[in-house]
């Protein structure tokens, strides 16, 4: 009896042994464990063989998901007996990407020795979560002193722009070792901001005692709940921030006229002494070569004298190079003092220069074929917008509408940017309407764009076409075709002229007989 129950167990073993065990997912990681739409990653994967007697051959994983794209397979190979294996497959997140929960579905096919040779496939899931890319812009940023000192109060006005997905529940705080603090509390609470929409924020702040002279950017931390109500954390940066140390408490003010690429213009320069000592002997010092902008008459001006809390004014004039761009520029200037109880003192100052173009378009309207006639013939209508300002001009676009034509599409066209002497032409299929007399007409073109500074501008521009009678048009397109008749008689009469000329040149040319 003994016999047969240890023969019974052996049976058992070889049996279980004999069975193909299939393989098993051991563990998985996503890289980056944050994914937004158009983002690349990797899949990696560890596969495990459970036998102990069973030999796993030519083993390929494939992976596939929704919003994700794997470009291929991968080979792992081999698999021995409880024997692992890694493999990495690459993915991109689909550049249109919805937010929200997905599975990755893993199918991993594969050849055993168990039993002869089978083929086997095993399927494994895994969760992966898309969250909506942040695209927070911070504009407008103003804050309501040009420069801070230890312990100074001041408040930053900004404008939070989202061109991504919805925010929701957002918070705003700051980092524990920030060099600035909220002003009476510890965060703010700025709700909702829909996709593509704008908040305007306050933020009162409260200057470290430890900041030094020199420029900062506040770090804030804005936390909020994605579209599928996920909790993120982002930071943002808002400044730049201009500190003074205490005993260096000089400010500067910059005041100037209209400043464009090659003019000359006046630079007031208001010093303010903010500090509790009088200053003497200040020397305002502009750089002779501060970025694109010269001092016509002196780069360095007096003053004898600031008292405390006051102010003084001195002024340049300056040369605005043709190369500048138009944009905001930050000047380096130097000043150079003495104090009662300060001595000599010389600290470096940034003030603003804005260089502002000026857009100006042309528009040019024809038409293909011209000229046009009345009736059911369609045309193109071909509206040609040109930069010729000094600016470079963005998010143009362009309307066109007319009582004459009859549009055949849409009236509408986006154009993008225009660089300065650069062009677009912008075609819309037309017929003239019934009843239309003979004559000129005018076209009417509306163009809305922005410039440097995202200033909105919209003007209409008046173009002109001519619409005719169709003998006029005729004439004006002439002859369509050639009469064969002609071409034949004008060949016939060519071979006549250079006949008789041939014949009366050799006469001249033969000998008289004597």
């Amino acid at each position: 009896m003994e016999r047969k129950l240890g023969f019974g167990i052996l049976l058992l073993f070889v049996f279980l042994g004999s069975v193909q065990a299939a393989p098993q997912l051991q563990s998985y990681n996503v890289s980056p464990s944050t994914l937004k739409p158009g983002m690349g990653g990797t899949l990696s994967v560890q596969v495990y063989n459970p036998s102990s007697t069973e030999y796993i051959s030519g083993a390929e994983i494939q992976a596939s998901a929704d919003q994700l794209q794997f470009p291929r397979g991968v080979s792992l190979g081999d698999i021995g007996a409880l024997g692992t294996t890694l493999a990495s497959l690459p993915f991109k997140v689909r550049e249109d990407a919805v937010p929200g929960n997905y599975v990755v579905t893993l199918t991993l096919a594969y050849i055993s020795n168990v039993g002869g040779t089978t083929s086997g496939y095993k399927k494994f899931s895994i969760p992966v979560t898309i969250s909506p890319t942040l695209l927070l812009q911070v504009e407008n940023v103003e804050v309501s002193k040009s420069s801070i000192a230890p312990g100074d109060s001041f408040v930053i006005n900004a404008t939070l722009v989202n061109k991504g997905g919805r925010l929701n529940n957002m918070i705003l705080s700051y980092p524990s070792n920030s060099n600035f603090s909220f002003d009476g509390q510890n965060q703010i609470l700025l709700g909702d901001l829909e996709s593509n929409g704008e908040k305007r924020i306050v933020v009162p702040l409260i200057a470290g005692e430890r900041i030094k002279a020199g420029y900062y950017s506040v770090a804030l931390t804005l936390k909020y709940d994605d579209a599928v109500s996920t909790g993120k954390t982002e930071e943002l940066l808002v400044g730049p921030i201009s500190a003074v140390s205490e005993s260096s408490r000089v400010t500067i003010y910059a005041e100037t006229q209209s400043m464009a690429p090659g003019s000359t213009s006046s630079l007031k320069l208001r010093v303010k002494n903010t500090g509790d000592d009088t200053l003497f002997d200040v020397h305002v010092i502009l750089p002779e070569e501060a970025a694109f902008f010269v001092p016509l008459d002196f780069s360095e001006k007096i003053i004898p004298s600031i008292e405390s809390g006051e102010e003084a004014t001195v002024e340049f004039q300056v040369g605005v190079s043709t190369n500048a761009e138009v944009k905001a520029y930050s000047v380096p200037l130097t000043i150079r003092y003495q104090g009662k109880t300060l001595g000599s003192q010389v600290v470096t100052k940034n003030v603003g220069l804005r260089v502002a173009g000026t857009p100006e378009l042309a528009v040019i309207a024809s038409t293909s074929p011209a000229p046009m006639t009345v009736g059911a013939q369609q045309y193109k209508l071909s509206v040609q917008v040109s930069n010729v300002g000094n600016t470079a001009v963005r998010a143009v676009a362009v309307y066109v509408s007319s009582e004459t034509l009859e549009f055949l599409g849409s009236q509408k066209e986006y154009v993008g940017t225009l660089n300065l002497d650069d062009y677009s032409t912008s075609q819309f299929p037309v017929v003239v309407k019934p009843g239309t007399t003979p004559g000129t007409y005018e076209v009417s073109v509306e163009l809305t764009y922005k410039d440097a500074y995202n200033n909105p501008y919209r003007e209409t521009h008046k173009a002109s076409i001519e619409v005719v009678s169709s003998d006029v048009a005729a004439l004006a397109r002439g002859p369509t075709s050639t009469n064969p008749f002609l071409i034949v008689g004008g060949i016939v009469l060519l071979a006549a002229v250079l006949y008789f000329g041939y014949n009366r040149f050799l006469k001249k040319k033969k000998p008289e007989l004597k």
